[in-house]
C-alpha cells in the first residue's frame, strides 16, 4: 500500500470548489496503490450529494469521478469489533471524528501516508507521527 486516501482528498479531485494545487498536483501523478478504509465510499458520496445540492459540483462528473475513484482505490473490509473501540478510543484521544479516526488508524496499521486536506486530521497525523500528504 503506499498511499491512504481520504475523502477530503478525493472531493478536491471531483469538485473544483474543493481543489487546491497540492490535491491536483496528486491526482497527475496518482501512485498505482491507493488505499482507504470501508468508509471511503459512503462518505464521499454523501459529500459530493451535499456539494450536487449546493450547485458545486455537476452530477455528471461527479458519477464519471465516481467511477474512476472505484477502480484505483482499494477499500479495507470493515473492521472487527475489536478494532472498532480502538479507532473509537483514536477519535477520542485525536478529537476527529470517528471517520477520519478510520483513515488514521489505516494509515498508521499500514506504515502508509496518509493524504489529506483535513486540518484536524493533519494535526492528529502529525501528533501520532504517521506519514502525511498535506493536500490543503
Amino acid at each position: 500500500m503506499s498511499l491512504v486516501i481520504d475523502a477530503s482528498a478525493a472531493l478536491a479531485w471531483l469538485a473544483p470548489s474543493q481543489a487546491t494545487p497540492a490535491a491536483l498536483a496528486l491526482r497527475s501523478a496518482l501512485p498505482e496503490n491507493l488505499a482507504a478504509p470501508s468508509v471511503f465510499p459512503a462518505e464521499v458520496r454523501n459529500a459530493l450529494i451535499k456539494l450536487e445540492r449546493r450547485g458545486l459540483v455537476d452530477p455528471d462528473v461527479a458519477r464519471r469521478g465516481l467511477v474512476l475513484l472505484d477502480a484505483v482505490i482499494v477499500t479495507s473490509s470493515p473492521p472487527e469489533m475489536r478494532e472498532l473501540a480502538s479507532i473509537y478510543a483514536l477519535a477520542q484521544a485525536e478529537q476527529i471524528s470517528f471517520f477520519d479516526a478510520c483513515y488514521l488508524a489505516l494509515a498508521i496499521s499500514a506504515r502508509a501516508p496518509l493524504a489529506t486536506r483535513d486540518a484536524g486530521l493533519i494535526g492528529a497525523c502529525i501528533r501520532r507521527g504517521a506519514q502525511l500528504c498535506d493536500l490543503r
